[in-house]
């Protein structure tokens, strides 16, 4: 049933990207042409119009983003919605995992209109093989595991933004707050946003705190002794540091990923029962 329900919300809502993106593509084809050439007012324009679609591809994203979950759940279409044989959960992961689609196709559609674009400006290849050539001077080595940790905390805090809003919505509507649901249904995105914000914050420097700690302490022994050697006596060179710092930054990366996802399921949880135990619809 949930690939049912996802069918039907990429339908609905890719009747408003599909054309967007092409939109997007195309104007950005005929920009990375038109800021070549010598006419001060094309370049103007064609500017002016990519930005004002990148304005749309954003606005839109979001927009539709929160008029779906909220046209099709919290208003007269939940009357229709709920009558259907799946639980709440199913409604709002059908949902969730077409805006996060969207989100991504937004993300990969506006930096292919940038480099289609960008033409008009520098050679991406040049740029790559510059950009390559930096990394190999300076010998810059990112782990594997760093990459695939910061990979893995965007995509759980991408749905956690998405979550945020649905649970937003859904509790505005209780009927402890009246009519106002969408004024109540900001202030309590704003209250979970410090909530999240003041928690991540104790969360992260718990861990990372003593390891800073200890840094600024060899830093104040190089600045207090005035003797060169103290600098590796103090563990703090360029070498030590770079291996040191992986395990640390692997940690404090896999502690924020499950941070937001324990974030996540309460909020994902929290929208699911609201729905089902105190859905007004009035």
């Amino acid at each position: 049933m949930l690939s049912k329900l996802l069918k039907y919300e990429i339908i609905a809502t890719g009747r408003i990207f599909l054309p967007l993106y092409a939109a997007l593509l195309v104007i950005a084809f005929i920009a990375g042409f038109a800021l070549n050439s010598s006419f001060d007012i094309l370049q103007a324009l064609s500017a002016l119009l990519l930005w004002a679609l990148y304005v749309a591809l954003v606005i839109v994203t979001i927009v539709l983003l929160i008029q779906r979950f909220y046209q099709n759940l919290l208003k007269d279409e939940g009357y229709l919605m709920f009558t259907l044989p799946v639980s709440p959960a199913m409604l709002i992961a059908s949902k969730l995992i077409a805006a996060c689609m969207w989100c991504l196709l937004s993300m990969v559609a506006g930096a292919g209109a940038a480099m289609i674009a960008g033409r008009g400006f520098f050679n991406i290849a040049e740029f790559i093989r510059y950009m390559r050539g930096n990394i190999d001077l300076y010998n810059i080595s990112i782990p594997a595991s760093v990459i695939l940790l910061v990979l893995a905390l965007s995509l759980i805090s991408l749905v956690f933004s998405i979550v945020q809003v649905y649970f937003s919505l859904a509790a505005g509507q209780l009927p402890i707050f009246g009519g106002r649901k969408i004024i109540f249904a900001i202030l309590i995105y704003i209250a979970s946003s410090i909530v999240f914000q003041i928690s991540a914050m104790v969360a992260g420097g718990l861990f990372i705190g003593p390891y800073l700690l200890k840094k600024s302490v060899a830093l104040q022994v190089v600045v207090e002794t005035d003797d060169p050697s103290a600098l590796f006596a103090a563990d703090v060179s360029v070498e030590p540091f770079i291996s040191e710092i992986t395990p640390v930054l692997n940690g404090f990366l896999l502690s924020c990923t499950v941070f937001y996802l324990i974030f996540t399921a309460a909020m994902f949880f929290g929208t699911s029962w609201i729905l089902k135990r105190k859905l007004n619809l009035e």
